[in-house]
């Protein structure tokens, strides 16, 4: 009976161990990327919605491998930034660079630029 008991408290304390290390990788965010919820591209055209007038269309054309044209609506209540300097969304031109959040639903931030923003390097791997 000693036994018996001895051998399940070490299984106990060895599961326990692994579901801390397990828990503690997951804080850290080893090997797990963060999700990206926001819209990162280029601005291909701007419109006033055809069902909407108080809805503005921005047609943006993300980057990367998986490339594709996206259709976002704004109004008067999202927060729009040309070059760090206030606007509306009907101030959005074709060719600017945005980054647009939330990526799906309708826009509550759009920070867009003139100029291609820099790419950020990497910190060195330790």
């Amino acid at each position: 009976m000693k036994r018996w008991t001895l051998v399940l408290s070490l299984a106990a304390v060895v599961l326990c161990g692994q579901a801390l290390a397990a828990e503690k990788g997951k804080e850290k965010g080893k090997g797990e990327k963060k999700p990206v919820d926001a819209l990162i591209g280029k601005i291909v055209s701007v419109a006033p919605n055809a069902t909407d007038d108080k809805l503005t269309d921005i047609v943006v054309k993300t980057h990367g491998k998986e490339s594709k044209e996206v259709t976002v609506q704004a109004d008067e209540s999202t927060t729009v930034t040309i070059d760090k300097e206030a606007a509306k969304p009907a101030d959005l031109k074709a060719d600017m660079y945005v980054k647009i959040t939330p990526a799906t639903g309708k826009a509550e931030k759009i920070v867009a630029s003139t100029q291609k923003p820099e790419k950020k390097e990497k910190p060195a791997e330790k």
